[in-house]
């Protein structure tokens, strides 16, 4: 079988750029790949992301020097090839290389014949062409692919490195021949060494192993760290002949993330170390499928928390911190606060001017809102143009002064579209956690914010709102948004009235079409109905069509547990402003009843500009 060749894979260490520069351009030339880093500790970093062929590397560095790189590099990757170049070669460089096994040592200035030439005898294939390299082959291909198969599900099942070890060393003993095999994770502060085996493992040697870790993985972060835990040491038999240092080593292998160390894969294996043994190909086969796992769900967890187009939070980040928050606070017995904010008729910018002028004016608010805060402060999109600003530390003054910069702020923006320029204005709620004002939960929290913002919104002349204020006034009980809900499943209505906050909605339920017309025709007015499309006599689309003709203003939603994409589109046509599954979602209904009610104060108030 002919083997696959790649282009040679080249690190240089050199703390002159110049010279960083010439060799990358020289060996370049020669067809390699050429990564460089300015001293020793960047270089094992590089080493922790990427496997290289050739590793060329300069003696006199800041923070790590050549020797102190190649020292540790050949501990944890002993069949790496070595360069050395440095400006005087002694006898103490040379003791030092021979004992590394580093058998060119090339002096400064650098001849690029020489060079040349040292590349050739150091990494020389059979083919005499040292510009590519085959890699090695592995046994039972199939298998090892099936085993990877299986850490890739343990780490996407549990999204944590540290708290699978155990499974690991599992995997990797029955993967790789070795007497034991085993696993060190770091992971914030959740450290664990599992090791299983065949046989009884000496304490001994399972101490001398951990202090290797350590060692390593100290050298890799740079700083000092912990003992590693006592290992969580799993044998398939009891008694037997106990795994000793005595005629065992260990062979390592590093895992990280996608620039700092996660952890250490290990085996056991008997006799001296010498020579690469044939499962150290398999280790590292192992260490990089979980790097390169591990690095892909820290991208991941990334963009799940920051919102790609304004760059702030989201919505699932930042009802997680308000939770964290509320505890805290809680346990301090210190105020906290959230401000919620949303821009006035923005949805006219995305008609009339499309959704790319939107998504610039909503990056240019959360760019504003930004800078307006404090270290300890976060901002969040919760969705469309509603942003969220969480106050750990919160104080009425503070809360104060933030919305009406944002408010002054947002209305200087004026952006210009297509010639246009249009003027932002925005509405903001603020709530915070002062005794005796009813906010008894985290969620509650967001939810009295949401309903000092709707307030707001209502208000022309105040764009600015405080649940505390209304509270104080007693304005708050008589401002609640009025929610006809018709369904003929009693307990429907009731699981609505408890999702939808009693201080923000006041919510009416009936069975049939005739008793919501009943109470239409009456006068009662709704800013939003949730109806249901199968109901007794008439649907849910008469529903919307009656309702529609008593009361022009209000809001009609579809709630349905049989909805595809057609009857959506239909639904959406025949007057339903939004479309919510059963079963329910709880924020999803929450955020579609909040969606309507601003709505509803869009029509209220083009009515009444007209």
């Amino acid at each position: 079988m002919t083997l696959m060749k790649r282009p040679l894979q080249v690190l240089v260490l050199d703390d002159d750029d110049k010279i960083l520069r010439l060799l990358k351009i020289f060996l370049r030339q020669l067809g390699y790949q050429v990564t460089t880093a300015p001293n020793g500790r960047e270089g094992i970093q590089m080493m922790l992301e990427s496997s290289f062929d050739l590793i060329i590397v300069d003696l006199q560095m800041p923070v790590v020097d050549g020797f102190e790189f190649a020292e540790e590099a050949l501990r944890i990757w002993p069949w790496e090839k070595l360069i050395i170049c440095t400006g005087h070669i002694t006898p103490e460089v040379e003791r030092r290389s021979q004992s590394l096994g580093i058998k060119s040592i090339l002096e400064k200035p650098l001849s690029f014949n020489t060079l040349e030439s040292a590349i050739q005898k150091v990494c020389g294939n059979s083919d005499g062409q040292t510009g590519e390299h085959s890699p090695l082959t592995t046994c039972s291909l199939g298998y090892e692919l099936s085993q990877l198969r299986s850490f890739t599900h343990e780490v996407a099942t549990h999204h944590h490195f540290g708290k699978t070890v155990t499974d690991f060393a599992r995997v990797i003993q029955r993967m790789i021949p070795s007497v034991a095999a085993g696993v060190f994770a770091m992971e914030g502060d959740y450290n664990k060494l599992s090791v299983y085996s065949e046989q009884p493992v000496d304490p001994d040697f399972l101490d001398q192993i951990s202090d290797k870790i350590r060692s390593h993985l100290e050298f890799f972060e740079g700083e000092t760290l912990p003992t590693i835990p006592r290992p969580d040491a799993k044998s398939l038999k009891s008694r037997g002949e106990i795994i000793s240092a005595d005629g065992h080593y260990a062979l390592m292998s590093p895992v990280s993330g996608k620039r700092d160390a996660k952890g250490i894969l290990f085996v056991i294996l008997e006799g001296e170390q010498a020579e690469p043994p044939p499962q150290l190909n398999q280790l590292m086969i192992c260490a990089h499928h979980l790097s390169t796992l591990l690095e892909m769900m820290e991208h991941f967890h990334e963009h799940s928390i920051v919102n790609p187009l304004t760059g702030l939070y989201t919505k699932v980040y930042l009802d997680e911190q308000i939770k964290n928050s509320w505890e805290l606070a809680k346990s301090r017995k210190h105020p906290m606060g959230l401000l919620s904010l949303d821009l006035n008729e923005f949805k006219a910018i995305n008609e009339e001017h499309g959704f790319p002028a939107g998504d610039d004016v909503l990056q240019k608010v959360a760019e504003l809102i930004q800078n307006q805060l404090q270290s300890t402060e976060l901002a969040a999109r919760r969705g469309g143009d509603e942003f969220c600003v969480l106050m750990p530390d919160a104080n009425p003054e503070r809360a104060q002064t933030l919305a009406r910069n944002l408010v002054t702020e947002i209305g200087k923006l004026n952006p210009v579209i297509n010639a246009v320029p249009i003027q932002l204005s925005a509405s903001v709620g603020l709530a915070l956690t002062v005794e005796g004002h009813g906010i008894t939960s985290s969620s509650q929290l967001t939810e009295c914010a949401e309903h000092a913002r709707f307030v707001a919104k209502r208000t022309k002349d105040t764009p600015i709102s405080s649940w505390t204020e209304l509270k104080e006034s007693g304005q708050a009980s008589y401002n609640l948004h009025p929610v006809l809900v018709v369904d003929d499943d009693p307990q429907i209505i009731v699981l609505i009235k408890r999702l939808l906050n009693k201080n923000m909605y006041e919510v009416t339920g009936v069975g049939s079409v005739a008793e919501a017309i009943s109470l239409l025709e009456k006068g009662n007015r709704y800013e939003v109905l949730l109806t249901d499309l199968a109901l007794p006599h008439q649907d849910g689309t008469e529903m919307m069509r009656l309702g529609q003709e008593i009361d022009s203003h209000m809001v009609a939603v579809v709630i349905s547990g049989n909805i595809s994409k057609d009857s959506d589109k239909q639904l959406r046509q025949r007057g339903a402003f939004d479309v919510v599954k059963k079963p329910f979602v709880p924020d999803q209904l929450r955020a579609v009843v909040s969606k309507s009610i601003d709505q509803h104060t869009r029509i209220v108030r083009k009515n009444l500009d007209v």
